[in-house]
């Protein structure tokens, strides 16, 4: 899917439809994939799904340090 450009944007089991012929994705984002947004699918992947992400890139790396930043300030603001 990412090889393509393509970004589903919400990956969960509803999206996916298995048959005999293959598997179609459906409701794709539209959007423009970029690094940060590909690690997010991979990322929601990995947690709805059960696979793995093996790719550890910049964006892999982008997402994980937003989200620790974003819990530190939540912290510190008394909200988490």
């Amino acid at each position: 899917m990412h090889a393509l450009n393509m970004l589903s944007g919400d990956p969960h089991r509803g999206n996916f439809i298995v048959s005999k012929d293959g598997v179609r994705i459906i409701d794709l984002s539209g959007k423009s994939c970029t690094a940060e947004r590909k690690a997010r699918d991979r990322l929601a992947m990995e947690r709805h799904l059960g696979i793995a992400n093996e790719i550890k890139d910049y964006g892999y790396y982008s997402v994980i340090y937003r989200t620790k930043l974003r819990k530190f300030i939540k912290k510190l603001k008394g909200k988490a």
